[in-house]
């Protein structure tokens, strides 16, 4: 787990530049996507039966519309674009609520063309029937624009989008020269329909900006419930939460692990000397060497307390894993850190470890690790000391 500078974490870097358009910086806004998607899978489901239902009984009843137009018997290419329109869509949204019972399937573009299939075969069959002397209802267009602003999993913008193209296409048909109804009856039902579109939009903005708001605070209390503030590493309860699922993979898998606990040395006498900023620096410091040797996914640097930190690194040799130490304690001294306190006379860290395969509970290896830690101390400190 790579080290970051809490201060300016982006969730609250996201909050003090605000999001005027609706949009976050282009990391955040993905995992806003993913968040939204996950959170409102349920909702759209739900939204999506409830499709299926209202369409299944507009599909049945098309056969007693043709029936009593008496279009059965004679079956042209706009009555085969009729039923075959309605029935796809019907199709679409089956499918749409079987695929979305999938947590890893990004069902979002799925039914964002879903949602414009609908409208535009909606409109087309109320077109068709209308040519055919049969009673079709253009009101229910103005449902589905508004529909678009429901949680289907779509960013306002993407709704609008929808929303927009199922409105066109209704005005389309609407004002066309085939249509026979008088203007004025025309031209207030297209009226109305557009209209329809900044009415639903306006508490559509207001929801999303609400949401992204509380997305923002939620991540962040989160972040600051498990990051240390002073280092921006992974506090005692994200190392617990995390660790728990490394070695459990290593336990199935009998993979190596390493953990090793690290300590300043002489830090109470550096505090002293220099003052707790410096000391404070010094921590962030040591925090951001151990960082750089624990890169790879799974490993993560917590700051444990204090001067203390833990390292965890899974699939990783005792050598390996003595090697990235080696380069840890080398890149400290190399800062060349004063520390008069210190008989040597520069900033160390001593470090314990211990390394397993197969089953073991962090607090077992923590305490392996702590007790070669306090065997590197009183063996003169700026060292590394396996377990036995």
């Amino acid at each position: 787990m790579t080290w970051r500078n809490f201060e300016q974490d982006r969730y609250s870097r996201q909050i003090a530049s605000g999001f005027q358009y609706l949009a976050f910086e282009p990391e955040l806004e993905a995992e806003y996507r993913e968040a939204v998607i996950d959170e409102q899978r349920g909702a759209a489901r739900i939204c999506a039966m409830f499709g299926l239902i209202v369409w299944t009984g507009f599909a049945l009843l098309d056969f007693k519309r043709l029936s009593d137009a008496n279009l059965w018997n004679h079956i042209d290419w706009q009555v085969r674009l009729w039923l075959g329109g309605r029935w796809t869509i019907w199709l679409v949204l089956l499918i749409g609520i079987l695929k979305a019972r999938n947590p890893r399937f990004h069902y979002d573009a799925l039914y964002w063309f879903g949602y414009v299939a609908i409208g535009a075969v909606a409109a087309t069959t109320a077109h068709i029937a209308r040519l055919k002397g049969v009673i079709a209802v253009d009101s229910s267009l103005i449902v589905v624009v508004v529909a678009a602003f429901m949680p289907l999993g779509f960013t306002f913008y993407r709704a609008v989008a929808g929303a927009m193209i199922v409105a066109f296409i209704g005005t389309t048909f609407l004002l066309s020269g085939s249509d026979l109804r008088p203007g004025p009856e025309r031209l207030q039902l297209a009226a109305i329909l557009l209209m329809a579109i900044p009415v639903a939009a306006i508490g559509g903005f207001l929801r999303e900006r609400s949401a992204r708001f509380n997305f923002l605070l939620q991540r962040k209390a989160a972040l600051e419930a498990t990051t240390d503030p002073l280092t921006g590493l992974p506090n005692r309860r994200w190392l617990a939460a995390h660790a728990d699922t490394v070695l459990r993979q290593a336990a199935r898998n009998a993979d190596d692990v390493v953990v090793a606990m690290v300590d300043i040395d002489h830090f109470k006498k550096f505090n002293d000397r220099y003052g707790h900023m410096e000391g404070d620096a010094v921590i962030r410091l040591v925090g951001r060497s151990l960082a750089e040797i624990a890169r790879r996914p799974m490993d993560i640097v917590a700051r444990t307390g204090g001067e203390e930190f833990c390292v965890l690194l899974y699939k990783t040799t005792k050598d390996a894993g003595h090697k990235l130490f080696c380069e840890a304690l080398e890149r400290l001294s190399d800062t060349r850190i004063a520390h008069e306190g210190s008989p040597h006379t520069l900033l160390t860290a001593s470090i314990g470890a211990t390394h397993h395969k197969g089953h073991a509970t962090l607090d077992d290896l923590m305490a392996r690790a702590d007790k070669a830690l306090y065997t590197a101390k009183v063996q003169g400190r700026a060292q590394i000391i396996w377990s036995a």
